[in-house]
């Protein structure tokens, strides 16, 4: 799986018609670019994609994904 590609750094995977959740890439701490747009993804973004201190670049656009977003650790500052 995906997931044993410990040392990856760039997911290149867009425009390729790959169907069903998008995978897990929680195991992949190097990863710092995510390109999976122009899929046929579907269901929710998994929670722990937000969770990489690593990844600075991610790409999900056209696909067919639904849901909130929530991202952890967000905050909001009051005055």
């Amino acid at each position: 799986t995906i997931s044993n590609l410990t040392r990856l750094t760039e997911l290149y995977l867009y425009d390729n018609k790959l169907t069903g959740s998008i995978p897990s890439v929680q195991n992949l701490t190097k990863l710092f670019h995510v390109q999976l747009s122009k899929n046929h993804f579907s269901g929710t973004i998994p929670p722990s994609i937000f969770t990489m201190s690593s990844l600075s670049y991610l790409d999900l656009s056209e696909n067919n994904l639904n849901g909130s977003i929530e991202v952890p650790n967000s905050s909001t500052s009051s005055s």
